[in-house]
């Protein structure tokens, strides 16, 4: 249901995100439908990156092992890692391959209603790069892009 990174990548992977990224500089790992986890490297904290809301969401786990409890627990499981959904986008488009994520298309903030019709395969980099532009993030009106950090 998502892919962790070993070692973590460096938060420029995910440019124009970077910018917006506070002292979660490391990228551990991302759901199969494009969210990332991120690490802040002197704390250990994790943070969840949602692009397409966009959201950077701090999370109260300072360590692998609690965090992975926290991706455990069925409710975070069933509403964020959406096993159901990712077993039928298996068998309708196939299993991923590597840096792969199943995304919506259109993009569901720029209006559209998406389901799961219209999920098509992607690269998981190129993809946090497209989103990240079309929020206006690494533009000169990026100063008047607010990430919510809860």
């Amino acid at each position: 249901m998502y892919r962790s990174l070993e070692p973590p990548v460096g938060s420029l992977k995910i440019a124009p995100w970077d910018t917006t990224c506070g002292n979660f500089h490391e990228v551990v790992g991302y759901t199969y439908f494009g969210d990332f986890f991120l690490r802040d490297p002197k704390t250990g904290q994790y943070a969840l990156l949602f692009p397409f809301t966009p959201e950077i969401v701090p999370l109260e786990h300072f360590d692998e092992a609690s965090f992975a409890a926290f991706l455990d627990k069925p409710h975070v499981a069933d509403g964020f890692l959406r096993p159901k959904d990712l077993e039928a986008l298996e068998a309708r488009l196939g299993p991923l391959d590597e840096d792969q994520i199943y995304i919506p298309e259109p993009y569901p903030f720029i209006g559209e209603q998406s389901t799961l019709e219209s999920y098509t395969k992607g690269d998981v980099w190129i993809f946090a790069t497209i989103v990240g532009t079309m929020h206006g993030l690494g533009s000169e009106e990026d100063d008047e892009i607010v990430v919510s950090v809860s």
